[in-house]
Protein backbone atom coordinates (compact mmCIF):
# COMPACT_ATOMS: atom_id res chain seq x y z
CA UNK A 1 0.00 0.00 0.00
CA UNK A 2 1.29 3.46 -0.85
CA UNK A 3 0.45 6.45 1.31
CA UNK A 4 0.99 9.90 -0.21
CA UNK A 5 0.46 12.87 2.07
CA UNK A 6 1.87 16.38 2.41
CA UNK A 7 4.24 16.85 5.33
CA UNK A 8 5.35 20.15 6.78
CA UNK A 9 9.13 20.14 7.06
CA UNK A 10 11.46 23.05 7.70
CA UNK A 11 8.99 25.71 6.58
CA UNK A 12 8.41 23.99 3.23
CA UNK A 13 5.88 21.44 2.08
CA UNK A 14 7.25 18.13 0.92
CA UNK A 15 5.52 15.00 -0.26
CA UNK A 16 6.33 11.91 1.75
CA UNK A 17 5.75 8.62 -0.03
CA UNK A 18 5.62 5.56 2.15
CA UNK A 19 5.33 1.98 0.96
CA UNK A 20 4.37 -0.65 3.53
CA UNK A 21 7.00 -3.32 4.13
CA UNK A 22 6.56 -6.74 5.65
CA UNK A 23 8.29 -5.61 8.87
CA UNK A 24 6.01 -2.58 9.15
CA UNK A 25 8.71 0.01 8.47
CA UNK A 26 8.18 2.50 5.69
CA UNK A 27 10.94 3.98 3.53
CA UNK A 28 10.92 7.71 2.89
CA UNK A 29 12.40 9.05 -0.34
CA UNK A 30 14.70 11.95 0.44
CA UNK A 31 15.45 13.94 -2.71
CA UNK A 32 19.12 14.66 -3.34
CA UNK A 33 20.44 18.18 -3.82
CA UNK A 34 20.70 17.47 -7.55
CA UNK A 35 17.01 16.47 -7.66
CA UNK A 36 16.02 19.67 -5.89
CA UNK A 37 18.15 21.87 -8.16
CA UNK A 38 16.88 20.13 -11.30
CA UNK A 39 13.26 20.47 -10.19
CA UNK A 40 13.77 24.15 -9.33
CA UNK A 41 15.41 24.78 -12.72
CA UNK A 42 12.54 23.08 -14.58
CA UNK A 43 10.03 25.16 -12.62
CA UNK A 44 11.93 28.37 -13.34
CA UNK A 45 12.10 27.58 -17.06
CA UNK A 46 8.36 26.81 -17.12
CA UNK A 47 7.52 30.11 -15.40
CA UNK A 48 9.75 32.15 -17.73
CA UNK A 49 8.33 30.40 -20.80
CA UNK A 50 4.82 31.16 -19.55
CA UNK A 51 5.56 34.81 -18.83
CA UNK A 52 7.22 35.28 -22.21
CA UNK A 53 4.39 33.48 -24.01
CA UNK A 54 6.70 30.79 -25.36
CA UNK A 55 4.34 28.05 -24.21
CA UNK A 56 1.45 29.29 -26.37
CA UNK A 57 1.93 26.66 -29.07
CA UNK A 58 2.08 23.85 -26.50
CA UNK A 59 -1.12 25.13 -24.88
CA UNK A 60 -2.76 25.43 -28.33
CA UNK A 61 -1.89 21.82 -29.18
CA UNK A 62 -3.22 20.59 -25.82
CA UNK A 63 -6.44 22.55 -26.25
CA UNK A 64 -6.98 21.38 -29.82
CA UNK A 65 -6.39 17.73 -28.93
CA UNK A 66 -8.80 17.94 -25.98
CA UNK A 67 -11.61 19.95 -27.55
CA UNK A 68 -11.26 19.53 -31.33
CA UNK A 69 -9.52 16.17 -31.90
CA UNK A 70 -10.86 15.81 -35.45
CA UNK A 71 -9.48 19.13 -36.72
CA UNK A 72 -5.98 19.30 -38.19
CA UNK A 73 -3.33 21.10 -36.14
CA UNK A 74 -1.46 24.12 -37.44
CA UNK A 75 2.28 23.68 -37.70
CA UNK A 76 4.26 25.71 -35.19
CA UNK A 77 5.29 28.17 -37.92
CA UNK A 78 1.67 28.61 -39.05
CA UNK A 79 0.53 29.05 -35.45
CA UNK A 80 3.08 31.79 -34.72
CA UNK A 81 2.33 33.55 -38.02
CA UNK A 82 -1.38 33.66 -37.11
CA UNK A 83 -0.65 34.71 -33.53
CA UNK A 84 1.62 37.58 -34.60
CA UNK A 85 -0.85 38.76 -37.26
CA UNK A 86 -3.65 38.70 -34.69
CA UNK A 87 -1.53 40.59 -32.15
CA UNK A 88 -0.69 43.20 -34.80
CA UNK A 89 -4.37 43.76 -35.56
CA UNK A 90 -5.54 43.65 -31.92
CA UNK A 91 -2.75 44.80 -29.58
CA UNK A 92 -3.53 43.90 -25.97
CA UNK A 93 -0.75 43.29 -23.51
CA UNK A 94 2.30 45.00 -24.90
CA UNK A 95 4.18 48.17 -24.10
CA UNK A 96 3.98 49.89 -27.52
Amino acid sequence: MTDIRPERAGGRFAVVIEAARADGSAPVHEPSEGDIVQRAWRGTVAVVRGLAGLDKYDRYVGHQLRTHPDEPLLTEAEFWRCAWESEGRNPRARCC
